[in-house]
């Protein structure tokens, strides 16, 4: 096993070192990856993902291989990258077949379902009626909400062993929850249910607090608003440009996910979901700066710096 895997690691190891800064100085100046002194880019990060799909097909035991993988780079198993490796396996049946985590809970674990979910916990975290009626509204809200007409039931893993929720975990089934309790706000769900439109963590996270966190409240969405105003204030808002191909935005520092959270509400707040949708469908997290300064003014009739601006008055105001 050590002679399978040790060629791969060299390789990505002089990627990251040399290739690298080069890539970055040119195309995404400043990007600093999490937990990391290296400056890494999406093209490397591409590079990456490309070369390492062959190992894990070459290897029956999934997760415990993405694992080794991902911390190897010091990234979360629900990163972007994850969630990139996991879309490019799954057109393997065999891969998807012989996921141990998932097919382990099925056959194991206690199951209950509602109209949207399918439940898998151990004895003492059975859901409620009242627990599952609940996410079977939000499910029903958000997808009319975001336009989604979705008929896969979801599957809910209620693990007392994980440490915090996530919408895209290393399973087989990439429309999965898994949590350390039945959580009492659709976060995730939020998540899952705008992979339709995109994979950028820059539009998402923000979209999961203010309608899922916040269940769509206006006014928990300001005062989340004006916390963030605060903290960036004078001058520290940091440009969408410079953010949309981070490949996690909760875990950046304070300026550049306030950053995210002011660009997002703001563009929300003025022109509605729907054209926010579509700025979404019109990039992905590997796409260029250049498509989504185009895409954002053919949508929205304005010059992304134009918009940036009118951000930039309000905080400073707020």
């Amino acid at each position: 096993m050590a002679k399978k895997i040790l060629p791969p690691i060299i390789f990505f190891l002089y990627v990251f070192y040399f290739c690298l800064p080069v890539y970055s100085q040119n195309m995404y100046p400043g990007h600093q990856a999490l937990h990391s002194d290296e400056i890494r880019t999406v093209s490397a990060f591409r590079l990456m993902i490309n070369s390492i799909i062959d190992d894990i097909k070459n290897n029956d035991d999934l997760i415990n291989i993405l694992k080794r993988k991902i911390n190897l780079y010091y990234l979360p198993s629900d990163s972007i990258f994850a969630r990139k490796l996991l879309f490019k396996l799954s057109s393997d049946s065999n891969i998807v077949k012989e996921c141990r985590y998932l097919s382990g809970i099925k056959r194991k674990w206690n199951s209950s379902q509602s109209s949207h979910f399918y439940f898998y916990y151990k004895k003492n975290n059975k859901p409620s009626e009242t627990e599952m009626e609940f996410w079977d509204s939000q499910y029903i809200r958000l997808s009319l909400l975001f336009n989604i007409q979705q008929s896969d039931k979801v599957d809910y893993i209620i693990d007392p062993e994980e440490n915090y929720g996530r919408a895209f975990p290393p399973w087989e089934i990439m429309t999965g929850i898994k949590q350390k309790e039945l959580g009492g706000n659709p976060h995730e769900l939020v998540h899952i249910l705008l992979f339709k439109y995109s994979d950028v963590p820059f539009f998402h996270e923000p979209l999961a607090f203010i309608y899922g966190t916040d269940l769509g409240d206006r006014d928990a969405a300001e005062k989340r608003f004006l916390k963030y105003c605060n903290i960036l204030r004078p001058d520290k808002y940091i440009s969408a440009a410079e953010l949309i191909h981070f490949p996690q935005i909760i875990g950046l520092d304070e300026a550049k996910w306030a950053s995210a959270f002011c660009f997002v509400y703001s563009l929300n707040k003025k022109f509605g979901i729907v054209k926010l949708l579509r700025l979404m469908e019109a990039n992905t997290w590997d796409g260029t700066i250049e498509n989504f300064k185009t895409s954002f003014n053919k949508i929205y009739g304005i010059p992304l710096q134009a918009f940036e601006t009118e951000v930039r008055s309000v905080i400073s105001k707020n």
